[in-house]
């Protein structure tokens, strides 16, 4: 996936006449082309060891370059805060909470909604406060339980 993705930074980078664009144009252009397929399915890729995401975090610093026109020993980290763009665990950390937020209030497709989940007071001290519980589930690969 993500080489698919750095063919699309290094054609925007080839654009001949990139400083006509403005900063929201070109912030705009890599948010559409670049961002949105970082965001796809991301949800499966939470848990996994860092040298795995890494190659995403990658794209995202190679997009705070290439929109802040940076050179490249310059800093991503500034860039990236200044962008509002969270490190990839963190992307995705927010995307499953976003995803679980809106399948609590039911604003989640029905292939999600339909899943089984329950909410049940944890807390006796607090009412108020909910914790999610899913249904434990066998898997098995290759005759293999966990």
């Amino acid at each position: 996936m993500s080489y698919r993705i750095i063919s699309y930074l290094k054609r925007l980078r080839q654009i001949q006449h990139r400083h006509l664009l403005c900063h929201h144009v070109t912030t705009n252009v890599v948010a559409a082309l670049v961002l949105t397929r970082l965001d796809y399915c991301n949800a499966l890729l939470a848990g996994l060891p860092y040298s795995t995401v890494a190659p995403l975090q990658r794209v995202i610093n190679t997009s705070a370059w290439l929109v802040c026109g940076l050179r490249p020993r310059d800093h991503v980290t500034d860039a990236t805060t200044e962008l509002h763009w969270l490190p990839i665990r963190a992307w995705i950390q927010y995307k499953l909470c976003l995803l679980v937020h809106r399948t609590i209030n039911g604003q989640s497709p029905n292939y999600i909604a339909e899943l089984p989940y329950s909410l049940s007071p944890q807390d006796t001290q607090s009412a108020d406060k909910n914790t999610l519980l899913v249904p434990q589930t066998s898997l098995k690969f290759w005759g293999v339980g966990i």
